[in-house]
């Protein structure tokens, strides 16, 4: 019977007597096409990587968002209404977040933002933003100081660098220390203290 069943799938093949009804006939056609449909979306899951490097290969003058907490989401959704190509940077993105941002266009990158590689990948080289967002001060900080070491090596562009912080007496000090910023270095820093801007 399983054999049978196996024959019904290619066309004429003899295995049913007599005229075939038509729900058998749309049948015999439908279980090729979802078999080459599941064989094509295989292929693209084993080969998303891949595609995804492609893309970020030809992206320029992005913006990196590291961190997709509430913030981060809400910020990317903005980006995207704005036309903004997105390259995200998550620890460990929620699966059904992820295929969302993946369908509208965002590349996304699980790692460790802080990382230098990691930042790296995301070709911060060109990228015109990068926003930090992480849940800790301590954690935006180093984003901010490897982006800046990585931008030492730019050549094109300025990089301005967007660092969320909660502490008053870190964002002051952050505002004083760019003084000391290489100015043959292609970078900006701006401070986001959520506090001082809702008051």
């Amino acid at each position: 019977t399983l054999y049978s069943t196996l024959q019904l799938i290619i066309l004429d093949s003899g295995s049913v007597d007599g005229e075939i009804n038509w729900m058998l006939g749309i049948a015999r056609f439908l279980l090729p096409a979802l078999t080459v449909y599941t064989a094509f979306q295989a292929l693209m899951h084993l080969f998303a990587e891949q595609v995804q490097w492609l893309r970020l290969w030809r992206l320029r003058d992005h913006a990196i968002v590291c961190g997709l907490g509430r913030k981060g989401g809400h910020l990317v959704d903005e980006l995207l209404g704005l036309g903004q190509r997105v390259v995200v940077i998550e620890r460990e993105p929620e699966r059904t977040r992820a295929a969302e941002l993946r369908r509208r266009g965002v590349i996304l990158i699980a790692g460790d933002a802080t990382d230098r590689d990691v930042l790296a990948s995301a070709r911060i080289g060109r990228a015109r933003y990068v926003i930090c967002l992480l849940e800790q001060d301590r954690q935006n900080l180093q984003v901010a100081f490897q982006a800046y070491q990585l931008t030492r090596k730019r050549r094109k562009g300025t990089l301005t660098c967007i660092i969320h912080l909660d502490s008053p007496d870190l964002t002051n000090l952050l505002k004083r220390s760019e003084l000391s910023i290489d100015a043959d270095v292609p970078f900006q820093v701006e401070t986001f203290h959520p506090y001082s801007r809702a008051a």
